[in-house]
């Protein structure tokens, strides 16, 4: 990735913020080949300012604040996947964090029926 695509996904923000006519003018102005380039790096800051928390029911505000001090800066975004039973799954970036009593509850019955 060359320097000026990074800086033109750094001239993007302002204020922390992607810049919505920053965008539209880099677009309008590259080629189809720097616009992917362009694209990917966009896409890989942003997921750098987000965490995506799963949880088989929606989280309570107490949950999100604890989860807020321990990602500061980061934008929650989050999804309901009742399959877990219980638990929680926290990715940023390529990092996964999880704890799942569903996954748990496999796991042991695995081992146990193995030990026949």
């Amino acid at each position: 990735m060359n320097k000026k695509i990074k800086s033109l996904v750094t001239a993007s923000y302002t204020n922390d913020r992607l810049d919505e006519k920053s965008v539209e003018i880099v677009a309008d102005n590259v080629d189809r080949r720097m616009l992917k380039q362009y694209i990917n790096l966009l896409k890989q800051v942003e997921n750098k300012k987000v965490i995506f928390v799963t949880t088989p029911k929606p989280l309570t505000t107490s949950d999100r604040e604890k989860i807020s001090v321990l990602f500061p800066k980061k934008k929650m975004l989050e999804n309901i996947e009742p399959s877990m039973i219980s638990g929680i799954k926290i990715v940023q970036n390529d990092e996964e964090y999880e704890i799942n009593l569903n996954r748990t509850f496999h796991d042991i019955m695995r081992v146990v029926s193995n030990n026949d």
